[in-house]
């Protein structure tokens, strides 16, 4: 328990092989086998990974149409690094605390879109479509600082208009990631 020279508690590693060199910074659970949690490594080149760096894409759901708000439904995701978008809620939660960037959009069907995203169930931002189309997309972003457990979802028909709610089955998304 504790550090000491034979037990450190963090580690920076460089590896170097016969293609070049790469730089990894992690904790490990047996530091007799080096970094075993890899947070960040920066390669040869340059380019910076961080594997464990939470984000995901999340997209499809049934066509949707209320006079009232309703959450929007994204039931699949092609995207979900430590799993924390859930296609049942529709919602991220955040797992760790710091400031995250996130958007939306999807195909509206000759109708207008007031659309916004909550946090925790509160409305943070709001975006409002004129649609002058029979199709048309309707789409927004937001940069918003979470603490752990915070959860984001998008809402449509924010103000509880009729006709203003329409929305195609395919042909939508929400992404997000941590930005630090």
């Amino acid at each position: 328990t504790g550090y000491s020279q034979s037990n450190p508690v963090t580690r920076i590693a460089a590896l170097t092989t016969g293609s070049g060199s790469k730089l990894s910074f992690g904790t490990s659970n047996n530091y007799t086998s080096g970094i075993t949690n890899t947070a960040m490594t920066i390669d040869s080149t340059g380019r910076v990974t961080m594997p464990s760096q939470p984000a995901f894409y999340a997209y499809e759901g049934s066509s949707q149409n209320s006079d009232s708000e309703y959450t929007v439904e994204f039931t699949a995701a092609a995207t979900n690094v430590g799993s924390h978008y859930n296609t049942s809620t529709y919602r991220f939660t955040a797992p760790v605390a710091g400031t995250y960037f996130f958007s939306y959009g999807w195909m509206t069907n000759g109708e207008n879109s007031r659309s916004g995203i909550e946090k925790n169930g509160s409305l943070v931002g709001q975006a409002q479509y004129t649609s002058s189309a029979s199709y048309s997309r309707a789409e927004a972003s937001a940069v918003i600082t979470c603490a752990v457990n915070d959860y984001i979802e998008v809402r449509n028909n924010v103000n509880s208009t009729a006709g203003e709610s329409v929305m195609h089955g395919s042909f939508r998304y929400f992404v997000g990631h941590l930005i630090g």
